[in-house]
């Protein structure tokens, strides 16, 4: 099971089956952020970290759900999570500090414009805003001049 005794709970505190769909997916999407923002990915056991969601503040829309999470037992405050619904599914901003990042060999590290920040700067970055994520079609992703072929191969835009 990846998921702690408190997610579950808390998924299960939403009465209907598509309710609590929504809520085990925030809480996968926010595993995967947190995995993938450290760098460790599948090789973390996702059961050490457990998130509260809540819900955001209407200043942060199109974020509608922001997050904390405690890695074994021990709150990282640190860390920031805003949560955003794309059609069904749901995407995470994970913002954490770049000393918890896992890279073996420092091939990532390498290419981060600053690897360290004081107390003061780490606050105004994690509180600062995000940009939200739209959904795009494949047509809008192509050169302006192939758009119109593309339009006459495919009658509906899978993505839009």
């Amino acid at each position: 099971d990846q998921l702690t005794e408190v997610e579950w709970t808390n998924i299960r505190c939403f009465g209907d089956d598509k309710s609590q769909e929504d809520a085990f997916r925030r809480n996968w999407s926010c595993k995967e952020a947190f995995t993938k923002a450290r760098g460790d990915g599948i090789g973390f056991t996702l059961q050490r970290c457990e998130f509260i969601i809540e819900e955001a503040a209407k200043e942060a829309l199109p974020f509608t759900h922001s997050a904390t999470v405690h890695v074994d037992g021990k709150a990282l405050t640190d860390w920031t999570f805003f949560l955003q619904p794309l059609g069904d599914h749901w995407v995470t901003v994970a913002r954490g500090p770049p000393r918890d990042i896992v890279d073996a060999f420092g091939e990532f590290t390498k290419t981060l414009q600053k690897r360290s920040f004081s107390t003061g700067e780490w606050e105004r970055e994690i509180q600062s805003g995000q940009p939200g994520f739209a959904v795009v079609g494949i047509s809008d992703l192509l050169p302006s001049d192939c758009r119109e072929k593309y339009s006459e191969i495919v009658e509906e835009d899978p993505f839009c």
